[in-house]
């Protein structure tokens, strides 16, 4: 088949040269009359937790924005994530950077970054606090990820003339998406109830204010009531009732529908989990359109849209829920809404849209607690490797084990300070200890694993388990759960991810291309090659960490 993507590439890089975009001093740019033809806007959509199973089975029950897209797109149907650490932060930085963890240092969420007693956020940073009239201790940005992203590309090809902009409701969705630092990233708080950024980003959007107009006030969102909008719809994409078991609800929202959130303890929280959600992101998402002007000259610009609502219904209710599949339905319809502004405002042959996910997910399970999902309570793998490491050790000096987070169990600064020979035993005892554990998979020294060539490794498995771990991280154990099994988190409902299940590691891409003929491709492709695909339908270099190829269009 022909290469048709050279020429899109060749173009957009000759417009990335030549445009010009004067600022005024809050950042905005002038709107200018384009001298040239050809997409203006890349719209990358990563809709949290979609695996491929489940878009499978849904595409069929959509008709809106999201179908268009499919319909118009080269779907390919099998993206697969080619490292074990299948968590949201992850899965952006893998997005945004074409870098599997090992490069990016981004390995879960959150983890014990050096062993100490408490976990630290993948996008920590007391240097960058938030914007607003009470904001939380600490701050966040992008200061962890090690490598550059397509946004930092875009930028340093355009002389900073591009817009780059990201919005998600996870501060780690938007502020991972696309590079260490666009003009623009926002995110919700749950604590102070607004869209907000921080120090790093330079100021929050005046637009963000519903005093202009062009945003809902999320007061009004935090005491609704959450009904579904086709009960009748929802039956048949999730294929089965309400309240289902393996469901459980997030954030005082219960079971089964309605789902109020006017009188919960904690509103601000539980609205992740809803439609009214994924309203502020779109909202937020039309403003950024219009005021910041993208699209609107001759300079692409890029704007990622992180719909973070589908992951936590999916982990309150489960894929197979009536709670993820009325989010679902109604991010297909904000999407068609999304699809006649941008042909709008700009041109239907104008806009680029890429739309992916950032990891899967696991069947819920129809049991007790989860059925056929596996589960492995946290608490229970420190307990088994305390108890084998004080068999080799004793209980004096101990504690030797404090904690499991991201796929990693964490030792203490004792265990880590014994002698050589003695701290093989411990280790060869508590690997053995959690390996015997019902529904455990690979379990192993992460010096171990890490090795200079991880293709070289003959085990899939501990290939992807190399490309997990950065080479500097504090020695840890890697206990990676067996397919079809899972670690309890907070909860033992819902559908599960962040192991290393097909289920997990596989997402859908859909890239839409003015011009281009739609086409579906079912073969199997590396997650890594997003990155350099959106530089290069950006007319840019790909990012200096990404290990992969453009996909060829």
């Amino acid at each position: 088949m022909r290469n048709r993507f050279g020429p899109i590439a060749c173009a957009a890089l000759l417009w990335a040269a030549t445009g010009c975009r004067d600022r005024d001093s809050h950042g905005a740019r002038e709107k200018k009359t384009a001298a040239h033809s050809g997409p203006r806007l890349l719209v990358l959509v990563i809709i949290d937790q979609l695996p491929s199973w489940s878009f499978d089975r849904s595409l069929p029950q959509l008709h809106g924005g999201l179908a268009k897209i499919a319909r118009d797109s080269v779907r390919f149907t099998r993206v697969e994530l080619p490292y074990s650490n299948t968590f949201t932060a992850s899965g952006h930085a893998a997005i945004a950077t074409g870098a599997p963890p090992r490069l990016t240092g981004i390995v879960a969420n959150e983890w014990h970054h050096d062993s100490a007693l408490e976990t630290a956020g993948g996008t920590d940073d007391r240097d960058s606090p938030l914007f607003g009239p009470h904001p939380p201790p600490g701050g966040e940005s992008s200061r962890q990820l090690r490598v550059e992203g397509v946004a930092d590309m875009l930028e340093h090809a355009t002389g900073g003339r591009a817009r780059t902009v990201a919005i998600a409701l996870k501060d780690r969705a938007a502020i991972l998406a696309i590079g260490k630092k666009p003009d623009i990233v926002i995110w919700w708080d749950s604590n102070q109830k607004m869209m907000t950024s921080s120090k790093l980003y330079g100021a929050r959007p005046g637009w963000l204010d519903p005093k202009q107009g062009l945003v809902t006030d999320p007061a009004t969102f935090l005491v609704s009531t959450w009904q579904p909008h086709d009960a009748a719809a929802d039956q048949a994409l999730a294929g089965r009732g309400d309240d289902a078991p393996g469901e459980g609800g997030n954030h005082g929202l219960g079971p089964t529908f309605p789902h109020a959130l006017g009188g919960l303890e904690d509103p601000g929280h539980a609205i992740l989990n809803t439609p009214f959600g994924t309203q502020m992101l779109f909202e937020s998402a039309a403003a950024a359109i219009e005021k910041e002007g993208l699209g609107a000259d001759d300079v692409i610009d890029l704007m990622s849209i992180s719909i973070s609502s589908h992951d936590y219904a999916g982990h309150g209710w489960g894929q197979e829920s009536w709670e993820r599949a009325d989010i679902l339905l109604d991010i297909d319809r904000r999407l068609a809404d999304l699809g006649a502004l941008l042909d709008k405002r700009i041109g239907a042959d104008r806009w680029i849209a890429v739309v992916t996910s950032d990891h899967g997910a696991l069947h819920v399970g129809t049991g007790e607690p989860v059925g056929a999902t596996r589960v492995i309570p946290k608490p229970d793998v420190i307990a088994v490797a305390e108890s084998a490491a004080e068999s080799v050790l004793g209980k004096t000096g101990g504690p030797w084990v404090h904690a499991v987070s991201g796929n990693l169990v964490h030792l203490t600064e004792a265990f880590r300070a014994l002698p050589a020979a003695k701290r093989d035993r411990a280790f060869a005892a508590v690997i053995h200890a959690i390996a015997a554990m019902p529904g455990m998979g690979l379990v192993e020294r992460t010096s171990k694993l890490i090795t200079r060539g991880c293709a070289n490794l003959p085990d899939p498995g501990r290939e992807r388990a190399c490309r997990s771990l950065p080479p500097d991280i504090v020695e840890a154990i890697f206990a990676m759960p067996a397919a079809g099994s899972q670690y309890v988190g907070d909860h033992p409902w819902g559908s599960g991810h962040g192991c290393d299940s097909p289920e997990e590691r596989t997402v859908p891409l859909l890239i839409r291309l003015p011009g281009h003929k739609p086409e579906v491709r079912t073969g199997t492709v590396n997650f890594l090659q997003i990155a350099p695909t959106l530089a290069k339908l950006l007319g840019v270099p790909a990012p200096a960490g990404a290990e992969q190829p453009p996909l060829d269009l």
